[in-house]
Order: structure tokens, then sequence, then C-alpha cells
């Protein structure tokens, strides 16, 4: 009897402490485990971040171009803006050329949404698109939140909006975001 006393002394806090400490065990684990889970997916959003910001850059970098700059300054001050338009077309094809795994096109649009010149990424290679396929985009709803941002301020960030997710109308159905910005004259006529 005595034995077995003892026995029941030992091993009672024994199992209480294993199973306090097994207990203890798994919640730290769980919470270990809730903490990565946090990271991975704080290490995600910062990846989509990083792609979504990449075109914004690309989109300023275009617009501030000295291509499309005196394009747009020969538009609107009514010269022959069709002199530039081939140094336009050939910036966008080089642009596109180097930049082709992020972007499916490049368009310059007028300001009544016909687009001016477009350049697409076909098979890897980055061609101008024909003169009777451009389109016209007024209705989009890329082109009508670019078209309603105010003037760009001198020394702030150019304004970019970015479409929402949609789904391509190509015979390969696949998402799509647009980006686009309002172009400016150097006087800030659009």
């Amino acid at each position: 009897k005595l034995t077995a006393a003892f026995l029941t002394v030992l091993v009672v806090p024994i199992g209480i402490t294993t199973t306090y400490n097994l207990s203890r065990s798994q919640q730290a684990l769980t919470e270990v485990v809730r903490l990565n889970q946090g990271q991975l997916l704080n290490a995600k959003i910062a990846d989509v971040e990083d792609q979504l910001a990449e075109p914004i850059e690309d989109v300023i970098a275009i617009s501030q171009s000295s291509e499309v700059r005196t394009y747009i300054n020969d538009v609107a001050g009514g010269s022959q803006a069709s002199r530039n338009l081939p140094v336009v077309e050939n910036f966008l094809i080089n642009f596109l050329t180097r930049f082709g795994e992020s972007h499916d096109s490049i368009c310059l649009l007028s300001t009544s949404g016909i687009e001016t010149v477009c350049v697409e990424n076909r098979d890897g290679s980055a061609l101008l698109r024909e003169a009777e396929l451009l389109q016209d985009r007024f209705d989009a709803e890329y082109f009508t939140d670019a078209i309603s941002q105010t003037g760009h301020i001198p020394g702030r960030q150019t304004p970019v909006s970015i479409s929402p997710l949609q789904i391509s109308d190509q015979p390969t159905p696949r998402p799509v975001i647009y980006y686009s910005t309002l172009l400016q004259t150097d006087t800030g006529i659009i």
C-alpha cells in the first residue's frame, strides 16, 4: 500500500505536469506557425506591391520621356505632330522590347480616347499595331480615370490610375490591369 501511495503521489503530478507542458507546447507551436504565416503573408503582399509599382514607374518614365513630351507639345501647339510620331513609335517599340515581360502593350491615346499609336508584345516581339486596328477607348474606365485627373503639379509625383482587375478580350482570355496617366504639355495643356 505504501508503494502504491508513493507511486500515486509521483505519477499524478508527473501526469498533470506532462499534460500541462504538452498543452503549452501546442499553444506555443500554434503561435509560432501563426506568426510564420503572418510573415509569409506580409512577404507576399510586399511582392504584389512591388509588381504593381513597377508598371507605375514605367508609365511615369514613358510620360516624361523627351520623345513623348516633344510629341505632346507639338500636338497641342498645332504644329505637325506627325513628323514626331515615328520617333514616339520607335521609342515605344524599344521600350516594350526592353520591358516586354511586364507589359502586353503600350498605347498613346488622344484626348478623345482614340489610340494614336499602340505597340503590342506579340510572341516576344514588340510590334506596332496597324492603323486600321487602332481602337476608340473613350468608354474604357482607365481612359476616363486618366482624363479626369487634375494636371500634374511640378514637384509632385505624376498621378497614375490603376484599373480594377479585368479579363482581356483577346482570343485567350487572361487577367489584365490597365495603368494610365494624363499627358500634358510643358505649359500644362492636356
